[in-house]
């Protein structure tokens, strides 16, 4: 394991993406390595920068929650942003989310929905979930009780524990 390590960080240093990436991951989880969210940060925005798209969505997670970081939408949303430029149906989803939910940024309800509708497509459960239950429920946007429906249910097939938890109340 220490062998691994050491290549992955020589990698890492050498500017090879996946590899901070990678080590991002690790110190974000604590798998392999003492947890540490800052050295995390700083490994995520190296790659990030490079275009690792899943570096992108994690930093925008991690702005979002304020966690290695101060709190910060904008900053999630950009990072977000980056990450659905590269066809990241999560990242979609969650700067769907973002733009629907904050206080900081412009309400956009319409690019969000479009977001949405892009994510789900691609197969993000998140997506199909909330989008499916603004149809049922006709926020922002005309119900579609059947085509919300549609879309929880796919979600919740797909594992996805809110959707599954949403359909159990429906049926109470």
């Amino acid at each position: 394991e220490s062998r691994a390590l050491e290549l992955l960080e020589s990698a890492a240093a050498r500017g090879e993406m996946l590899a901070q990436s990678a080590l991002g991951q690790m110190y974000l989880s604590g798998r392999n390595v003492p947890q540490h969210e800052t050295t995390a940060v700083a490994f995520l925005t190296e790659a990030a920068r490079r275009g690792e798209s899943e570096s992108q969505r994690e930093l925008g997670d991690l702005f979002r929650e304020g966690r290695g970081v101060e709190r910060d939408e904008q900053e999630a949303a950009y990072w977000y942003e980056r990450a659905a430029e590269r066809g990241d149906a999560a990242a979609m989803a969650q700067l769907a989310l973002l733009l629907l939910e904050s206080r900081q940024l412009f309400n956009d309800r319409i690019r969000a929905i479009e977001l949405l509708r892009q994510s789900a497509a691609a197969g993000s459960t998140l997506a199909q979930f909330a989008l499916g239950v603004r149809l049922i429920e006709g926020m922002g946007m005309p119900r579609d009780q059947a085509q919300g429906m549609k879309l929880v249910r796919q979600s919740a097939s797909l594992g996805n524990l809110d959707a599954q938890i949403y359909l159990r109340e429906l049926v109470q």
